[in-house]
């Protein structure tokens, strides 16, 4: 089947996004309205829990998280078409990756360490 990899038929095949088009339309718009309204619930939550918000906040919920995932999604639902990768770009993107995998070895090797060492104040 000579035409079924291309990229109409490949279910596998998609272009890597571009950036966020801007201006935002009004459906982004609700997506930073939804990522807002979670953010101040999380705020209230731990105001709440230090005991200088209001009782009713101080209950844990997933909502407040619920509301900035999908507000993300809809913030990222309108985007440019990707532009393709050269090679200068590809090298940038992996020496970032590897700073950001031995950053996140150090710390999870921090944690490990004092978590399993017993290390006592």
């Amino acid at each position: 089947m000579a035409g079924y990899r291309e990229h109409s038929f490949d279910p596998n095949a998609y272009d890597a996004p571009g950036p966020l088009i801007r201006p935002f339309n009004w459906a982004q718009w609700t997506g930073v309205g939804f990522v807002v309204i979670g953010f101040a619930l999380v705020t209230l939550y731990l105001l709440a829990k230090m005991g200088v918000g209001p009782a009713w906040a101080g209950k844990p919920s997933i909502a407040p998280f619920m509301l900035m995932m999908i507000g993300t999604t809809i913030i990222g639902s309108r985007r440019h078409p990707g532009a393709p990768i050269d090679d200068d770009q590809r090298t940038r993107n992996r020496k970032l990756l590897l700073i950001t995998v031995l950053v996140c070895a150090i710390i999870l090797g921090t944690v490990a360490a004092i978590e399993l060492g017993g290390v006592s104040s």
